[in-house]
């Protein structure tokens, strides 16, 4: 009877072998048959043939388990790893209607390197090794390094005969970034190196070499932990950049080896800032609000000089502790008291001459101005609360302009909001002046 099974089973591994191109030179064991039996609920660390079950290497860095895998995909492409899901359609079909089926590859498609006679390179897995009985801490990680994994200590430890019988013996570990790079591909060929990356044992200041329970094998928790280590990067302020502390955390603006361009940024800092807000945004993390379309601002007819320089001249990309990001204090209320101790307008103030905001000797600062009437309309607006003898009635910068632009001169609203209803502002540029509608007053035009 056993003979009549172990004929099929044989059979089975040749024509495995067959198909991976792998010749099975130390038999083949029920743990492998089990994992070709893919239309059966069997659970196993992974289903990659012919890797057995206690095989920790995972499919190079993750623990895939076959009710896990579409879960894993879905992560993968959430995250924007693209590569991870061409990996695995290097050997899976996607249109496969069972789950973890390999397609006709052999292992040095992907996997394995190989040699001068087209013969892949394996690792294998090490019955006898002798580091895992005293070491057993290395491997047991969420996430385990592949040599580490499947017990190849020996691809960067290097024990005398006295350390593998037990006594203290001598052991040399080869930590270079050369000995990473025989596996891995270089990591430090940008024009923009991350500091830490000039080191010859750069890789493991970051991630540890056995494993860990965090992705990337970093020595952290958390990315953010990490990069902290060395930065003084402050999150903890009262406005947060959602991008900084969600989902990859510094790792969705920065490559953490090398970039093209500056500051590690994935991307030019303009292209990258807009490559999220080219759209409206639905915030919650500094309460619930819509962020408008800021994409669409910049490249309106009458944009704000300022906007169309680096974003970070204004906004803090990580937190701050002024409202929306801002390096400088600016109010979001629509009326203020003007001048006060903390300056509502600080950040406007960064690039423009708050003179604008004289009674008198006006001329060179705003063209806001009456000539004939001999009156500073900025000075009316925002500190003369225009005439109100309630003086804390000082209009607002954000009521008539948007700050990163608009489809009126002088980047004016269109509209602004009072109480619970939208005020139109209809504003049209004169050859030596502007006129403002009825809106707020009366159709009011100056000249200067």
């Amino acid at each position: 009877m056993m003979n009549k099974i172990l004929r099929p089973m044989m059979f089975m591994c040749f024509l495995a072998s067959l198909m991976t191109g792998l010749v099975i030179t130390g038999g083949c064991t029920k743990q492998n048959l089990d994992q070709l039996d893919l239309e059966h609920n069997v659970e196993a660390v992974n289903a990659f043939f012919p890797h057995p079950k206690n095989w920790k290497g995972q499919h190079m860095t993750f623990v895939v388990s076959r009710t896990d895998a579409a879960k894993f995909s879905a992560q993968a492409n959430d995250a924007r790893q693209d590569s991870f899901a061409a990996a695995c359609d290097q050997c899976h079909a996607k249109t496969s209607n069972i789950k973890g089926k390999p397609r006709n590859v052999g292992c040095a498609t992907a996997c394995h390197t190989k040699t001068t006679n087209g013969e892949p390179i394996h690792f294998p897995k090490l019955d006898d090794n002798k580091c895992v009985a005293c070491h057993s801490n290395v491997i047991d990680n969420k996430y385990s390094h592949y040599p580490a994994g499947i017990g190849s200590c020996e691809t960067c430890h290097t024990a005398d005969a006295d350390h593998l019988a037990g006594r203290t013996g001598k052991v040399t570990t080869n930590k270079k970034v050369t000995n990473c790079y025989k596996c891995h591909s270089r990591m430090d060929d940008g024009p923009v190196l991350h500091g830490a990356l000039k080191d010859d044992e750069a890789c493991i200041s970051c991630h540890n070499p056995h494993g860990s329970n965090s992705r990337y094998f970093i020595k952290e928790e958390k990315v953010s932990a990490l990069c902290n280590t060395c930065h003084s990067v402050g999150t903890e302020s009262g406005s947060k950049h959602a991008p900084a502390v969600q989902g990859r955390e510094c790792l969705n603006c920065h490559n953490p080896h090398s970039s093209q361009n500056k500051k590690l940024l994935l991307k030019p800092q303009h292209d990258l800032c807009l490559s999220c807000h080219d759209r409206p945004i639905q915030g919650s993390l500094n309460g619930a609000r819509t962020i408008p379309n800021i994409k669409a601002k910049i490249e309106a007819a009458y944009p704000h000089k300022g906007a169309l320089g680096d974003c970070t001249d204004c906004h803090d990309p990580h937190a701050s502790d002024n409202k929306r990001l801002l390096l400088e204090n600016y109010s979001l209320t629509n009326y203020n008291t003007y001048p006060q101790p903390t300056n509502p307008y600080a950040a406007c103030f960064t690039c423009h001459s708050d003179s604008m905001l004289n009674e008198t000797d006006y001329a060179d600062s705003t063209n806001f101005r009456d000539t004939a009437k001999g009156m500073n309309y900025h000075w009316y607006h925002v500190v003369d609360a225009a005439g109100n003898t309630d003086k804390t009635r000082g209009r607002s910068c954000k009521i008539c302009h948007d700050p990163h632009g608009s489809e009126q001169p002088f980047h004016i609203n269109p509209t602004w909001r009072m109480n619970e209803g939208n005020i139109h502002i209809e504003y049209t540029l004169l050859t030596n002046g502007g006129q403002c509608a009825k809106t707020c007053h009366t159709t009011h035009t100056y000249q200067r």
